[in-house]
């Protein structure tokens, strides 16, 4: 769900079990891609930020109570990260996952804040206006698993560094990758944790395929119970004498 206006929309259908295959997967992919686990890159879960005093009221109708999917940042009080101004450890995210199932892609988005009600495209242009998110990492897979897309857009100033970036196929090849200094909030040059790998990437392919695969053989199963269900109730309709019609008095 999201808050605009003092309305509640609801930007994704219940939660299914797709969703939140594709949501878990992500979530140990990119703690594993990190080398140190969750020792460094903390995972905040869903949670909405809250009206910030330091943004202005337009942006925090956009934020305050929009819910990503996933959350990262720097675990609290991290050497050398740097927190924006009016913002508090559980909240300061640097990357949010959206993953769209009911919802896709929508119409592209402009750099112009207008306000949205949960599309992928305008979740990330949300987001992107939200101090200390570098980046939004936005994954759309179909219901009935035919498509299977994502986009990464990276954040500088509030503004995506490459506006309009378009979706694209995930592939056996398709490796998502992230600056370490950027995801724990550390200025260019700062020091890093020892261990902590830096680009952060992982093969997001190997994190999808399996989930649409288990997903494919489930829509298989459950059409195949259906055409049990229906010829057994077709033979049991069959094996029944047929029915007088009454005269009406």
């Amino acid at each position: 769900m999201a808050w605009w206006d003092d309305r509640v929309f609801i930007v994704e259908l219940p939660v299914s079990p797709l969703h939140e295959d594709l949501v878990g997967g992500i979530r140990r992919a990119i703690t594993d891609a990190t080398g140190t686990g969750r020792t460094h890159l903390a995972r905040h879960g869903a949670p909405n930020i809250g009206n910030r005093a330091t943004l202005p009221d337009d942006i925090n109708a956009r934020i305050a109570f929009l819910l990503p999917d996933e959350s990262f940042g720097p675990v609290e009080d991290l050497p050398g990260a740097v927190l924006p101004p009016g913002f508090s450890w559980p909240i300061f995210h640097t990357l949010k996952v959206e993953i769209g199932v009911s919802q896709g892609w929508g119409p592209p988005i402009q750099q112009q804040g207008q306000a949205g009600h949960g599309t992928l495209n305008e979740k990330a242009d949300a987001w992107r206006q939200c101090p200390g998110v570098d980046y939004v990492l936005s994954i759309h897979v179909s219901q009935g698993v035919e498509v299977r897309e994502y986009r990464l857009d990276s954040i500088v100033g509030g503004q995506f560094a490459v506006p309009n970036i378009p979706h694209a196929d995930i592939d056996n090849n398709t490796v998502v990758r992230f600056d370490a200094r950027r995801l724990l909030g550390i200025p260019p040059g700062g020091n890093l944790p020892v261990g902590f790998n830096d680009p952060v990437q992982f093969n997001l392919f190997d994190v999808v395929d399996p989930i649409i695969q288990r997903r494919r053989r489930a829509i298989r199963l459950e059409r195949a119970i259906r055409a049990q269900v229906v010829a057994a109730a077709a033979a049991a309709d069959d094996g029944q004498p047929p029915r007088r019609r009454q005269r009406r008095q």
